[in-house]
């Protein structure tokens, strides 16, 4: 097992990303005086217990056939089941300084902070860290008079970004869309936070509704966004069996699981495992997001949703070979990184089907020669950034 969690966190000034149910805590750095910017925490004895008692229980649920049904049953069941016990064990991020408890979406940033983060790949060497009075990765606050348009970016630490803020996508998107008519004020507000998955995703108007938005962007990121572990949670499934590859020698050779590395190898041997487990993340997937569209549209907002693929299937050929290895490493066939791919054609499939706009960045991604993800840690660098601002204003025009 890896070295006690309380000092690492103490250190960790980068975005948070969790490994959901992997048994592993582990930092991934370029450089020895470099801070993580990914933390992979282990809390499985934690929802397994949970996951018994629920069981003993008789917490078994009724999961709902339809999509946009299920998708308003699964946010009305986490608002009643998550309490501060649930929150710790499955969002554990929480439990660090770094963050605060929020309502809806369980935490954010602290607010009114600011560090600087060094890391050599960026073009400074490193980047300011700074939240605003809310929590976001964001210079400004939110207090004042309201934009004449209103943005949200809801997303996870691609989104929250390893760059500094005015380098992060949101804020590029707000720059064009604010030059377009500088008679009105714009402003895109990045809600995104490391950690953050589906079920933050549902409670972005709980957590920012009083702003008003005129529209929500909502990026789901395949690497691990198509974990079910609070699903089977919440409506009362077995707990997830152990993974049966060898997961640990990710983290034996350095650098430590690169990061996001860990995370795409983990649910792609998720997958492998459980292979009948594609149809139902595809389908809890769509449905959170046909649940944030019919909430979108009671408030007068336009709606998005933005699918931002892995390293290995975004740009295979300048990644895959680095996760097949990784998957070798492991015990695992290459085949299995395929796997995110298949639940993304079935996720975005639903979301067509029930009217939902969406923008798939593969095709763009693959067409891109130079890198959109950091070597360090596998999270979008600046020129990812720059193609996902370019990318998601043409599709918001399309709107």
């Amino acid at each position: 097992m890896a070295a006690p969690l309380p000092a690492r966190l103490a250190l960790a000034l980068g975005s948070v990303a969790v490994v959901v149910g992997v048994g592993w805590v582990v930092l991934a750095r370029s450089e020895p005086d470099e801070v993580p910017t990914v933390e992979l925490v282990d809390t499985r004895l934690e929802r397994e217990r949970l996951h018994a008692a629920r069981l003993a229980a008789g917490g078994a649920r009724e999961v709902p056939d339809d999509l946009a049904e299920l998708g308003r049953d699964f946010a009305q069941q986490l608002r009643e089941l998550a309490n501060e016990e649930v929150v710790n064990a499955f969002f554990p991020a929480v439990t660090s300084a770094l963050y605060e408890p929020a309502p809806g979406v369980f935490f954010r940033l602290v607010p009114d902070t600011t560090a600087w983060n060094a890391f050599a790949e960026h073009p400074d060497e490193g980047f300011h860290r700074a939240t605003n009075d809310r929590g976001m990765r964001e210079d400004d606050s939110t207090i004042g008079a309201a934009p004449d348009v209103c943005w949200l970016v809801m997303g996870d630490s691609h989104v929250s970004s390893v760059c500094g803020n005015d380098e992060s996508f949101p804020n590029l998107l707000e720059a064009t869309l604010g030059a377009e008519d500088r008679a009105q004020s714009v402003r895109v507000w990045n809600v995104a936070h490391g950690a953050y998955a589906l079920a933050n995703y549902l409670g972005t108007f709980v957590g920012y509704g009083d702003l008003e938005p005129d529209g929500v962007v909502v990026v789901v990121y395949g690497g691990n966004d198509f974990d079910l572990d609070l699903w089977r949670y919440v409506y009362g499934q077995e707990s997830p069996p152990r993974i049966s590859y060898a997961l640990e020698k990710l983290f034996t050779v350095r650098p430590n699981g690169r990061g996001l590395f860990a995370q795409e190898i983990v649910q792609a041997c998720r997958f492998l495992d459980e292979p009948e487990l594609e149809e139902t993340a595809a389908n809890v997937a769509a449905a959170t997001c046909i649940e944030l569209a019919r909430q979108s549209s009671e408030r007068d907002a336009a709606f998005l949703v933005v699918y931002l693929p892995p390293p290995s299937r975004g740009q295979p050929d300048l990644y895959r070979e680095l996760l097949e290895n990784g998957m070798a490493r492991v015990g695992a066939p290459a085949e299995g990184l395929a796997s995110s791919d298949r639940v993304a054609d079935a996720f975005l499939a639903h979301l067509a089907a029930h009217g939902v706009r969406a923008l798939d960045l593969r095709p763009r991604f693959a067409r891109e020669e130079t890198g959109l993800y950091w070597n360090t840690d596998l999270h979008l660098n600046l020129a990812g950034h720059e193609v996902v601002a370019e990318e998601t204003r043409a599709a918001i025009d399309e709107l």
